[in-house]
């Protein structure tokens, strides 16, 4: 896996949204212990750091963003998944083999009778 898909991986952008998210708020929280001109720069800058993050982090659910980051992947999981078909169907045994298994068939829920209040 190169660097671009992983920094482009939906998974690793929210692991690194939470971590940036909660080193900025240590960062606030102990600089609000100490408020001198210098710590009350440093507070302000990781702040705003840390509403940065928020958003980002909140971009990656449910957005178009996230969901250009998930047909990403599951465009290179289609390609993966086609040339193993293709394998599959140039078997010398000739036997018919399916790549994608049956859905599994559940038993209908049994569903609770209403009593009639009357």
């Amino acid at each position: 896996m190169s660097i671009e898909d992983k920094i482009l991986d939906l998974n690793f952008q929210r692991k690194a949204a939470k971590v940036t998210l909660g080193v900025s708020m240590g960062i606030t929280a102990l600089t609000a212990l100490n408020m001198n001109s210098r710590m009350s720069q440093l507070h302000k800058i990781s702040g705003l750091v840390m509403l940065g993050c928020a958003i980002w982090h909140a971009s990656l659910y449910g957005s178009p963003y996230s969901e250009f980051l998930q047909n990403r992947k599951a465009k290179g999981r289609g390609r993966k998944r086609s040339e193993a078909n293709l394998a599959l169907e140039n078997l010398s045994d000739d036997k018919s083999i399916s790549a994608k298994s049956a859905p599994i068939k559940r038993k209908p829920r049994a569903r609770k009778k209403r009593l009639a209040l009357e």
